[in-house]
């Protein structure tokens, strides 16, 4: 598979439709095994030095956007950057490979939701240990 596919979202786009029709183990395994290889789209907000999570290469400290589905809040990831289209200027579009946003989200403990403006999926908090053995 080409990188640039994996990059664009169009790959895992595709896989969370199939598994959206077919909920299944196998549909499912599909979704996190292309996530965990793909580079993704976090909303990060400058921090308030409280809660820093993520540090650039320049010093800035940013701690990732959430969101409000279903009434509960998740760590939101975007597929590609079209996807964050609708969010607030104020809101840096961070690109990175996902096992390197893995770390972070592993301390949070939080729900993923990917696409959350768009046509979500919700990745539990449940789930994520499982990165480690795709």
């Amino acid at each position: 598979m080409k990188k640039e596919m994996l990059k664009e979202g169009i790959v895992l786009r595709q896989l969370i439709q199939d598994f959206k029709k077919d909920q299944n183990e196998n549909t499912l395994f599909r979704v996190l095994k292309c996530l965990k290889d793909s580079s993704v789209y976090v909303p990060c907000l400058k921090s308030d030095g409280t809660k820093p999570i993520i540090t650039t290469i320049e010093g800035v400290d940013y701690s990732l956007e959430t969101f409000l589905k279903e009434g509960k809040e998740y760590i939101g990831i975007f597929t590609n950057v079209e996807q964050m289209k609708r969010m607030a200027p104020s809101v840096a579009r961070m690109e990175v490979e996902f096992m390197e946003l893995y770390k972070y989200i592993q301390k949070e403990k939080k729900d993923l939701v990917l696409d959350p403006l768009t046509n979500y999926l919700i990745i539990p908090a449940s789930l994520i240990p499982y990165f480690d053995q795709l």
